[in-house]
């Protein structure tokens, strides 16, 4: 489709990249850099898909579209980071109205998915996407670079370790020269790992992760040494980073709010949610574990075979395919078509 194509007889024809930056603009005066970066994302994602198939007039799109779209994303992000996204794709037909570029009933015509009415209902497959780690990390770059709560999430999402796993390393554990990071069983001191010995491994960082632990921990690390003489690389003001404190922080870190608009209708400064101890409470926040069932089924969607994530997460190949591998079959069988031509 062009430019010209226009939708209606009244509307002004304009490329979607180009409303969406007029939108940007627009909302410079009422929104945080924070806000306005999640909405460049998001949007940009709906503007890539509509130029890949030659939809370049937003006057042209219609429901059917946002139908396509949202079959299109559904399989890869999980029900809140959708209802993120589109939420945010609304208020930008909201905008295209205001400026003739839709036709008014645009808006009502993205459709938010119904919310779970409990976490549990939908436990089994809970995580953390990818797409949704990559904007929640993008966010901790862009403007908390290198804090505590930054190499945490990172690290557990590169790394698919178990919080008390990440929780016991000492800075000594984390070879910034060898980019590798080293984890020890040592029930004496109260680190325990969860398979004992057999969970003790040599885990490699890449260039980038290393980079910001390190920046981390010359910068913004609060200076700590226990009675063992030992240095938690995971601190806080009062010592080393409690289990109840890297919960919290995780269950923080993944509210929509965090970055974005909620999902749920609540306003942050007001919500029950937002306050101390009743993070866990909300129905889009995700728990560390989730965390790590999500880092797994990225390591398998790109392709790294059950084997190596096993070894690299401490867990077993069997484990990983039937107990925390969420990855779509269609995504599997088209990385299995990739060994075909050794077979021909």
């Amino acid at each position: 489709m062009s430019l010209d194509s226009a939708g209606g007889d009244e509307l002004e024809p304009i490329t979607p990249r180009e409303a969406v930056e007029r939108f940007i603009d627009r909302r410079q005066s009422d929104s945080s850099d924070e806000t306005l970066q999640s909405y460049r994302y998001r949007l940009l994602q709906f503007v890539r898909w509509c130029e890949e198939r030659g939809i370049m007039n937003v006057n042209v799109i219609d429901g059917r579209h946002i139908q396509e779209y949202l079959s299109f994303r559904q399989d890869e992000l999980t029900r809140t980071t959708l209802n993120t996204q589109f939420g945010t794709i609304k208020k930008f037909f909201e905008f295209a109205v205001a400026i003739e570029a839709a036709e008014p009933s645009m808006p009502d015509k993205v459709q938010l998915l119904k919310p779970q009415t409990s976490k549990q209902e939908d436990a089994n497959d809970l995580k953390l996407d990818a797409d949704r780690a990559a904007e929640i990390l993008d966010h901790l770059s862009r403007f908390r670079y290198a804090s505590r709560d930054h190499a945490l999430l990172l690290l557990m999402w590169r790394t698919g370790a178990r919080m008390g796993a990440l929780r016991g390393l000492d800075l000594d554990h984390f070879e910034r020269d060898e980019q590798i990071l080293r984890f020890r069983h040592e029930p004496d001191r109260g680190l325990p790992l969860k398979n004992k010995d057999e969970s003790e491994r040599d885990v490699a960082l890449s260039e980038a992760t290393t980079r910001v632990v390190a920046d981390y921990v010359d910068t913004n690390r609060e200076h700590y040494v226990d009675d063992d003489g030992r240095q938690p690389l995971l601190t806080t003001a009062f010592g080393r980073a409690s289990k109840q404190t890297i919960r919290q922080t995780i269950y923080t870190l993944t509210q929509p709010c965090e970055i974005g608009d909620c999902p749920h209708d609540e306003e942050p400064e007001t919500c029950q949610y937002r306050e101390h101890g009743h993070q866990s409470k909300c129905p889009s926040s995700l728990s560390p574990h989730r965390i790590r069932t999500g880092a797994i089924t990225n390591m398998r969607e790109q392709g790294m075979p059950a084997e190596v994530v096993a070894e690299r997460v401490d867990a077993t190949a069997q484990t990983i395919r039937y107990h925390y591998d969420r990855s779509d079959p269609r995504k599997r069988a088209e990385q299995r078509r990739d060994h075909l031509e050794d077979l021909d």
